[in-house]
């Protein structure tokens, strides 16, 4: 036999043996008992003597009706487990589900924070690559692109329920970025408030030391919501696997409950 057919007949027993519940087996063996009996008869010249005595047929017969009860009672406390558990396994679909939602929530709060910081970190790239940018730029600028990162980081960028559903690592990197944007936010005000007096009137250039801080920091906090980005989607699409797969067995047990 060779090493590749051996996966294969194993997977053929597996299947045979998912579609046979426990209640099926017992009623095979049943079958099959009683056709080892009726052979027995057939093949024994005398046949079969055990009821040849009253006495020995009543026994016999007493403890069958026994052995059929118990057998029923068995099969129904089968039955009542099984149904339990798969009960068990709908609620936890559901909760899985919930799961899948509020981590959907979160990747989409992430990439919509990542895309508002995108515009004002193209127009910082384009101060810093080009020499005379500072000069020519207007403060004023500046300033719109200070007002969006604030829109971004003056306010929560996710809610406590999309921090619950990360894991500890992707939690983790989550408070990092939190921290960045709030460090960013006090920054950005302090520039505001100290440095940005008449800004139609002032060329770039006169607070070019604070805006390249500024600007650093704001590719600092993209990159972290990037990793905390890839963190909530490879936990997403581990979740959206199990959930996959515990559909696919809650459909094979409703077909074998009905």
């Amino acid at each position: 036999m060779s090493a590749t057919k051996l996966p294969l007949r194993y997977q053929t027993t597996r299947a045979i043996f998912d579609r046979l519940s426990i209640a099926r087996i017992i009623w095979l063996a049943i079958l099959l008992v009683a056709a080892l009996i009726i052979a027995k008869g057939w093949l024994t010249p005398s046949g079969l003597e055990i009821f040849d005595e009253p006495g020995s047929a009543a026994d016999w017969v007493a403890a069958i009706g026994t052995w059929v009860v118990g057998l029923a009672a068995f099969v129904l406390a089968s039955g009542d487990r099984r149904l339990r558990l798969h009960e068990r396994r709908e609620q936890k679909m559901l909760r899985m589900k919930l799961e899948i939602s509020q981590l959907r929530a979160a990747i989409a709060a992430t990439i919509s924070a990542r895309n508002r910081l995108d515009r004002p970190l193209q127009y910082f790239k384009a101060l810093e690559e080009h020499g005379a940018a500072f000069e020519n730029a207007a403060l004023y600028d500046v300033s719109v692109a200070f007002n969006e990162i604030i829109d971004v980081v003056g306010q929560p960028i996710w809610s406590a329920e999309d921090r619950a559903t990360a894991t500890d690592s992707t939690d983790l990197v989550m408070s990092i970025a939190i921290r960045i944007a709030n460090d960013l936010a006090g920054r950005i005000a302090y520039i505001n408030d100290n440095f940005m007096q008449h800004p139609r009137e002032r060329a770039a250039s006169e607070n070019e030391g604070v805006i390249r801080t500024v600007s650093r920091d704001v590719r600092i906090l993209d990159g972290t919501l990037g990793d905390a980005l890839n963190g909530l989607v490879a936990t997403n699409e581990a979740l959206a696997w199990d959930r996959d797969r515990l559909a696919a067995q809650l459909r094979k047990e409703f077909e074998e409950l009905i």
